[in-house]
């Protein structure tokens, strides 16, 4: 897992502004309870795992993973265009190294089409 910058949309930057002010660019802003960079394996154990199990969700294994898939098929189903999905789910994972193609060579749906 690597550290390093990230920019977030516009309305996540107005909202985490009040957090980075007096910061330093090597300063981390999400930090593990001891304060070092958080490690997925860790985040997952004794976070996301216990607030699943929590929720009511343990039944269904939730990951990250498939929370990811899950929100790119409902902005999918919500008119969204596949592209943009796309392009977002490539750039957060690190893949967006070409151009982005609709899934299966179809072309992108019109904003509220049945799916």
């Amino acid at each position: 897992m690597s550290v390093g910058p990230y920019r977030p949309p516009q309305f996540l930057a107005e909202e985490l502004k009040p957090h980075v002010q007096g910061r330093g660019d090597e300063q981390l802003l999400f930090t593990a309870p001891q304060g070092g960079p958080l490690r997925v394996r860790n985040f997952r154990q004794r976070f996301f795992a216990p607030a699943v199990v929590k929720a009511g969700l343990g039944h269904f294994k939730v990951t990250p993973h498939k929370l990811r898939h899950t929100a790119a098929s409902l902005a999918i189903a919500s008119g969204a265009d596949i592209n943009v999905v796309q392009h977002g789910a490539a750039a957060r994972r690190g893949a967006a190294s070409g151009p982005c193609r609709p899934i299966g060579g179809r072309p992108p749906p019109q904003p509220g089409a049945t799916l």
